[in-house]
């Protein structure tokens, strides 16, 4: 199987947060949206995705990168699934590594 590699600039919905995964390793995760546009009922919506990083500079950037920040990235796409109410969900992730930052209010 192959992979979905990809490249966006999106903007930061909440603050960008460390974390760290199962092994302990840290990495900086952002909630990020593309631009709103009207859905198949003509209801306003914007995809969202996780972005997470485990680059060291960019774990660095991580106060820079706060809610309406725009940040270009780069990496390998894949999804996480959600159960939530009875329902699946698969909610969209990249991992790879952030390209740029334009801070609120620059």
């Amino acid at each position: 199987m192959r992979f979905l590699q990809g490249f966006a600039v999106a903007v930061a919905v909440h603050d960008a947060e460390i974390k760290h995964s199962e092994t302990g390793a840290p990495y900086v995760e952002v909630l990020v949206q593309f631009d709103k546009h009207a859905g198949a009922r003509g209801v306003p919506y914007a995809q969202r995705i996780t972005f997470r990083s485990f680059v060291t500079e960019d774990i660095e950037r991580c106060p820079m990168i706060r809610t309406g920040a725009i940040v270009g990235f780069e990496g390998t796409v894949d999804a996480i699934v959600i159960q939530k109410n009875g329902r699946v969900f698969a909610n969209p992730r990249v991992t790879g590594r952030i390209l740029q930052v334009a801070e609120v209010g620059a």
